[in-house]
C-alpha cells in the first residue's frame, strides 16, 4: 500500500492531479476503528485543467501517464503497485470541501512510513450520509461509536454544521438514533 500512496503523492508533485483525498474504507482506517474489509482504494482528485485540456475526460492525462508507466486496468480500476485504484471526481460541494481540508497523516507500511491526504472523519461521515448505502452506515456507525468509546477524534458540532448546511438533517438523525 505505501507504495501506491508513493505514487499519489508523486501525481500531485508532478502537477498531475492538483490534490487528492482517499475516501471510503481506506479512508476510515486511518481512524481508531475496527479495521474494514475492503480490496480497493477510492481516491477523491482535483485534475490539472491544463494537463486534460486536449480531451473531453479531464483524467485522460493522468490515465495516459499512468499507462505510460506500465499500470493497466482491471475493471473500473488502475493496477497501482499492486493496489486496485479507482480516480473519482472530486465535484460535489461537500467533496470538494473534504479534499481541501484533507489532512495530512502517516501510513506505516512494512517498508516505510508514507504521508498520504485523508478527510477529516467529519467530512468522511458526510460523504457516507450522501451515499446512503448500508456499509456507508455501518461506516459510519463504527466511527460515531469509536469517538464516544475512545479518545475523541470527531468534532461533533463541525459535523452537525456540515449536516445542516448540505440539508442531510433527516438522514443523519435517522442514523444516529439507530
Amino acid at each position: 500500500m505505501e507504495a501506491t500512496l508513493r505514487i499519489l503523492n508523486e501525481l500531485e508533485q508532478e502537477g498531475l492531479i492538483e490534490r487528492y483525498a482517499l475516501a471510503g474504507a481506506m479512508a476510515a482506517m486511518f481512524y481508531p476503528i475496527e479495521p474494514v474489509s475492503t480490496y480497493d482504494l477510492d481516491v477523491f482528485i482535483f485534475v490539472t485543467p491544463k494537463r486534460s485540456a486536449l480531451s473531453l475526460d479531464p483524467f485522460n492525462g493522468l490515465y495516459e501517464e499512468l499507462k505510460s508507466r506500465g499500470y493497466e486496468w482491471q475493471d473500473l480500476y488502475l493496477i497501482i503497485e499492486g493496489i486496485p485504484v479507482q480516480f473519482l471526481p472530486a465535484e460535489k460541494p461537500h467533496i470538494v470541501e473534504a479534499v481541501q481540508t484533507a489532512v495530512d497523516m502517516e501510513y506505516k507500511g512494512e517498508l516505510e512510513t508514507v504521508i498520504t491526504h485523508v478527510p477529516r472523519a467529519e467530512y468522511l461521515m458526510l460523504i457516507m450520509l450522501d451515499a446512503g448505502r448500508q456499509k456507508d452506515k455501518d461506516r459510519f456507525r463504527l466511527l460515531w461509536r469509536a469517538d464516544a468509546e475512545g479518545p475523541s477524534f470527531l468534532d461533533r458540532q463541525l459535523l452537525a454544521d456540515l449536516v445542516s448546511k448540505y440539508g442531510w438533517q433527516k438522514k443523519y438523525d435517522e442514523w444516529i438514533r439507530s
